[in-house]
């Protein structure tokens, strides 16, 4: 197969032809563009692999360029670069990069990349592999060929499984990947051409999408067998007519309804299905189906089976149906004499349904317990909280203040504070300072004093939220410990550290190190290498290694940390499959390991 071009015409950037357009002198000078072009060029914001996830092939030729002329880069990292790089392009399909790549590093087209290449069923990429190397499709019992019939097969690409199939006649494919798609065509004739096996619960999936032809099929052919639930979930998804044909034909399969065919049909709203489930099957139902419709808001399939069945629901109905805002389904039940529990006023305020609410506060008498305005504060459904205060005696408890700094509700928790006793404990500062809301945490560090400002700084600097630091730091912490830097340093907040270090005149300790080490933060592990002359413990190239990381590899080698007794045979045998590029990386640069 010969090498494919894509079309590169307008090689410069649009935002260069479009100024230079209007300035016809400059226009013309084809190496003035190239130089702007160059420059506005974001290349270097790109590794290789980033670039083919893009797909445009222009930005995609830069940065391979970039790549080839970077001198500050090992030749091994670049190799990674091209294999990672011709992954990605092999799993989206584009050959032309794949080819591109493959010019560069013919290595890179590995057992991985037809893998890929498979699983994009992009049948001329396929091809071009099978023409190529093609022992890479045979691989780990042909891996590749079904992960190219599974894409193929899925989407009803007839033309690639065919090709699949007449080139692989030995690889018994599996009928049950099209007919999960509701794919006919491609089972049919998979089934009359290749070797075929069917796995047994694909009926279930046939049944929720209601395929009647698809399962006419499959059931004719006695292609299925084991258990299944199809007859409730094709009752449950509402296909009636799929239900009727299943109930006709169960002398060709073993499979039977329950009683969740009814509750699931009336969870649902499917009240034809329920109807003939009643006239025509003999299994009934449970109340959970009575209480199913009546959360789901299907009133009339509430009142047919009420009507029409013994079953009877109970206090879940109502408590359901108030906590998803169904009125007339709760007014309906009242009025039927169900019951209900303080588990309605408490979701219907959790969920802001305050005509429910007020509803029930005037027509019944459960109540609610303190759960209502914990929750709703937490929603911050401040409306709902007030309505609570003012007609309601169950008050709260310290979790809706908690609950509504963590979540950011600024006017839930100050209503609370201005208007209720129950307050907050330090959850709500520590909550707030750890998600970085600055107007929440100086809000309750000037009208709470339960906050720990301590634990709160901490927060702050644990989930690296700078401004709120900086705050905490500027007006109430007085010293902050080298822990403070540790804690930073292991979560990767580079710039926090930094700052830490300018303003709390504490020594960084080899904590910092070893947790910025540990999660593998290269920024923080030069910083600190090269400002604190902290030494990395001997276990940070080992991790480098398993995660193939050069540029950790390469400042190792550099700075003169480390030397080859760190590294060990044991040691990157015992790292689970180690990239190729990092052992040749090792190879030259220890050789006597």
């Amino acid at each position: 197969m010969s090498l494919m071009h894509p079309d590169t015409s307008d090689s410069f950037l649009t935002s260069v032809r479009v100024v230079c357009r209007s300035q016809p002198r400059i226009n013309v000078l084809n190496h003035v563009l190239q130089q702007l072009d160059a420059f506005l060029f974001p290349s270097q914001a790109f590794t290789l692999p980033r670039c083919v996830q893009h797909g445009n092939i222009r930005l995609f030729r830069r940065v391979l360029v970039t790549l080839d002329n970077d001198n500050t880069r090992c030749q091994f990292e670049k190799i990674q670069q091209y294999r990672l790089a011709m992954q990605a392009a092999a799993k989206l399909g584009h050959l032309w990069m794949v080819q591109q790549l493959y010019q560069r590093y013919p290595v890179a087209l590995s057992g991985a990349t037809a893998l890929a290449a498979g699983q994009s069923g992009h049948l001329p990429l396929i091809q071009w592999v099978y023409e190529t190397k093609r022992h890479l499709l045979n691989m780990n019992f042909y891996a590749a060929v079904y992960k190219a019939f599974e894409t193929s097969a899925s989407r009803g690409d007839l033309h690639t499984v065919q090709w699949l199939v007449k080139n692989f006649s030995n690889v018994v494919f599996d009928i049950g990947i099209p007919a999960k798609e509701g794919q006919l065509e491609v089972a049919k004739w998979v089934l009359e051409e290749g070797k075929y096996r069917c796995r047994f619960d694909v009926v279930d999936e046939v049944a929720v999408r209601g395929d009647l032809n698809m399962m006419q099929f499959l059931v004719n052919r006695a292609l299925l067998d084991g258990p299944s639930s199809a007859p409730d979930l094709a009752a449950e998804f509402g296909h009636i007519e799929l239900v009727k044909w299943l109930s006709e034909n169960e002398s060709k399969h073993s499979w039977s309804f329950t009683t969740t065919a009814m509750v699931c049909a009336a969870k649902n709203g499917h009240l034809e299905v329920v109807k003939w489930l009643h006239e025509n099957r003999k299994v009934g139902c449970t109340t959970n189906a009575l209480d199913l419709a009546a959360g789901s808001g299907h009133l009339s399939v509430l009142q047919w089976l009420y009507a029409n069945r013994h079953e009877r629901c109970t206090a879940n109905a109502m408590d359901n149906a108030a906590m998803t805002g169904y009125l007339k389904v709760v007014q309906w039940l009242h009025n039927e004499g169900a019951r209900c529990t303080t588990a309605a006023i408490n979701h219907a305020a959790h969920k802001n349904h305050l005509n429910v609410v007020q509803w029930l506060h005037e027509t019944r008498d459960e109540g609610c317990t303190a759960e209502a305005m914990d929750w709703a504060s937490k929603a911050g459904h401040l409306a709902m909280v007030k309505w609570l205060h003012v007609n309601r005696r169950e008050g709260c408890t310290t979790f809706a203040m908690d609950q509504a700094s963590a979540n950011g509700h600024l006017e839930v928790v100050q209503f609370l504070h201005a208007n209720r006793a129950e307050g907050c404990t330090k959850y709500a500062l520590n909550a707030a300072a750890g998600n970085g809301d600055l107007e929440m945490v100086k809000w309750i560090v000037a009208h709470r004093y339960e906050g720990i400002i301590s634990e709160a700084f901490h927060n702050s600097v644990s989930t690296g939220h700078l401004d709120v630091v900086k705050f905490l730091r500027n007006t109430f912490v007085d010293e902050c410990s080298a822990r403070v830097i540790d804690t930073a340093a292991t979560n990767g907040h580079l710039e926090l550290v930094q700052w830490l270090y300018e303003s709390c005149g504490e020594r960084c300790s080899p904590a910092a190190m070893a947790g910025a080490a540990k999660n593998s933060h290269v920024e923080v592990i030069k910083w600190l290498s090269n400002v604190c002359a902290l030494k990395c413990p001997t276990y940070v190239m080992m991790n480098a290694v398993s995660s193939g990381n050069f540029e950790m590899l390469q400042f190792l080698k550099k700075s003169g940390q480390l030397d080859c007794r760190s590294v060990t045979t044991e040691g990157i045998v015992a790292v689970l499959d180690p990239q190729e590029e990092v052992v040749q990386w090792l190879t030259e640069n220890y050789p006597d390991v």
